[in-house]
């Protein structure tokens, strides 16, 4: 009888849950996502993005600001592939999703 009571006191909503925090950190991301896509439209249409940054005229603000939005634009597509990819089996864990946003950044300045 002890082992049927054990075995009843079972939480029922602790999967669903689960799936609420995940579905809400993965709308979380693309609305980031989104707003970068506004942000770059904007950045591009605006007059104040087209000032030089130097004196040498070799770089404008809106390509500089377009860099700098294309960085965070690449960094959150990879948290959006790692977390479908790695929360749907398991937790990842915060150094490895550390050591692969960082990964992502080397690449993209490389490029």
């Amino acid at each position: 009888m002890v082992s049927d009571l054990r075995s009843a006191r079972v939480p029922a909503t602790r999967p669903a849950t689960r799936g609420r925090l995940a579905h809400g950190r993965l709308h979380l991301l693309l609305t980031l996502d989104s707003l970068l896509v506004v942000l770059v439209s904007v950045n591009r249409k605006a007059d104040g993005t087209l000032a030089f940054v130097a004196n040498n005229q070799f770089l404008r603000w809106v390509e500089a600001d377009n860099m700098a939005l294309g960085l965070c634009t690449v960094l959150l597509y990879h948290l959006v592939a790692a977390h479908l990819v790695h929360d749907s089996r398991q937790r990842r864990r915060g150094a490895s999703l550390s050591l692969g946003a960082l990964f992502t950044a080397g690449v993209y300045g490389y490029a």
